[in-house]
């Protein structure tokens, strides 16, 4: 009940970070890792989403139950499927922004960085209808999610999300705030556990 009161009130005094660039536009997207500063050194991690994705991931396995009771459905469904769409932008989008053309296709080393808890992030976090409308096969774990080609017309706006989700897209770029804010509480709250 501690744990879940605390995770409660981190998640309440989660605030926006302010950003140059418009939140939900297809071509403007601002993800969580680009807003977020190293508070140890000020330094920003724009540039090292694997080390955050890995961590934050390690610490999602770890307290999924606590982070589940800590925030309202509608935000779990948000937390889902944003995250699902961070880590599929980093694990099967090589360096020039591309689908890579050939399996096994993704990141290997970013895959080897969450394999211990991709278990819990096929079966528990990743947001299914999302993953089937990615892949021209469905995953059946998360090696599959990472060696499977990405359907090469797949497109990561909040537009097609709405789609799959049935929700216009306003209603998703909030949402897209929301996962934001959750996201940057918990990072925050880690970051300062550490």
């Amino acid at each position: 009940k501690k744990d879940v009161k605390l995770v409660r009130d981190i998640v309440l005094r989660g605030k926006s970070v302010s950003s140059s660039r418009p939140v939900g536009e297809e071509d403007g997207d601002t993800e969580l890792i680009d807003m977020l500063e190293d508070e140890r050194s000020g330094a920003a991690v724009e540039g090292d989403k694997q080390w955050f994705l890995e961590t934050f991931c390690r610490h999602v396995e770890e307290n999924w139950e606590t982070i589940r009771a800590g925030i309202k459905l509608r935000e779990k469904e948000y937390v889902r499927i944003f995250l699902t769409k961070d880590i599929l932008k980093v694990l099967k989008i090589d360096g020039n922004g591309n689908p890579y053309p050939k399996e096994p296709a993704g990141d290997e080393g970013f895959y080897r960085g969450l394999e211990p808890c991709g278990e819990t992030l096929y079966h528990k976090v990743f947001y299914e209808k999302y993953l089937l409308r990615a892949f021209m096969e469905r995953p059946e774990d998360f090696y599959e999610v990472y060696v499977k080609l990405l359907r090469k017309d797949f497109d990561f706006s909040d537009k097609f999300i709405a789609q799959i989700l049935g929700k216009d897209k306003a209603t998703v770029s909030r949402g897209g705030r929301s996962y934001r804010n959750v996201m940057e509480a918990f990072y925050k709250y880690y970051l300062n556990s550490v």
